[in-house]
C-alpha cells in the first residue's frame, strides 16, 4: 500500500520524527524485541489485520545493506520476505499489513538497529505512530479524531 493509501484509511503518517515531535508531541517507551513484540501484537488483535500496518523499507535496501539486514533473519524469514517481495507490484509501496512473522521481523532489525520500521495503528477514535528508534526506543505519536 502507498502513503496515500494508507492515509485514505485514517492512517497518521509521520514523514520524520522531527515533524511527528512539532505536531503531535511524542511519548517515549524503551522496550526490548521481545516486549515490542507482545505489545505490537496486542494492538494489532484489537485493531485488527485491517487496521495494522507497518512500514518496511527492507525492500529498498541495496545489496550490502539487505546482506547485513538478512544477516540476523532465519531461513524461514528470509523466505518469508522473498515471497512478500514478489507481491509487491508497485515500487512506491511502503505500507504492509501487519502479520505477526513480519511484525516478528520488523521488531528484530529495530531491536538490531539495522532498518527501522514504525508501526501504525487505525482505532476507533485514535491513530497512532510507533517510530522505532535507536536503543530499543519507541516514539509513540497519536492523532485523536474525537473534538476536543
Amino acid at each position: 500500500m502507498t502513503i496515500e493509501e494508507f492515509r485514505s484509511l485514517g492512517g497518521l503518517w509521520v514523514p520524520s520524527a522531527i515533524v511527528g515531535l512539532q505536531e503531535y508531541g511524542g511519548e517515549f517507551s524503551t522496550m526490548d524485541g521481545q516486549a515490542a513484540f507482545a505489545f505490537f501484537r496486542q494492538k494489532a488483535e484489537l485493531c485488527g489485520p485491517e487496521r495494522s500496518f507497518t512500514d518496511f523499507y527492507y525492500f529498498g535496501l541495496d545489496e550490502e545493506a539487505r546482506r547485513q539486514a538478512d544477516s540476523i533473519l532465519s531461513e524461514e524469514d528470509r523466505l518469508f520476505l522473498q515471497g512478500m517481495e514478489e507481491e509487491v507490484s508497485d515500487p512506491d509501496q511502503l505500507i504492509f499489513p501487519l502479520s505477526p512473522q513480519l511484525l516478528s521481523i520488523a521488531v528484530r532489525l529495530n531491536e538490531a538497529e539495522m532498518l527501522f520500521s514504525t508501526f501504525y495503528f487505525i482505532e476507533d477514535n485514535e491513530s497512532s505512530a510507533w517510530w522505532g528508534n535507536y536503543r530499543q526506543e519507541y516514539i509513540c505519536f497519536r492523532k485523536s479524531d474525537t473534538p476536543q
